[in-house]
């Protein structure tokens, strides 16, 4: 996704550098910003959604191993081992 985000910065950058001025009125220029505009786009909604998708995934309740309980809830996460607390046995 870095490159992707890569990419759309690299396009935001020649879409600058081809300013049309209403002196030239050039064509070619025009058309070459409408593509890159277009293209710039589509790369654009590919971003949106992956962040759409992360962000749903980072609201999921997960329990890796360890006992960590991550949720919206927690400000802090615990991490501890069974066992790991005084008086409180191992499996």
């Amino acid at each position: 996704m870095i490159a992707e985000l890569e990419f759309v910065e690299h396009l935001d950058k020649i879409h600058n550098k081809l300013v049309v001025a209403p002196v030239d009125d050039d064509p070619t220029k025009i058309y070459t910003r409408a593509m890159i505009r277009d293209i710039k786009s589509e790369y654009q909604a590919k971003i949106e959604e992956f962040e759409k998708w992360a962000q749903e995934e980072s609201q999921k309740e997960t329990l890796p191993e360890g006992g960590t309980v991550v949720s919206p809830s927690s400000k802090k996460p615990i991490q501890a081992h069974p066992g790991a607390f005084p008086g409180q046995e191992s499996e």
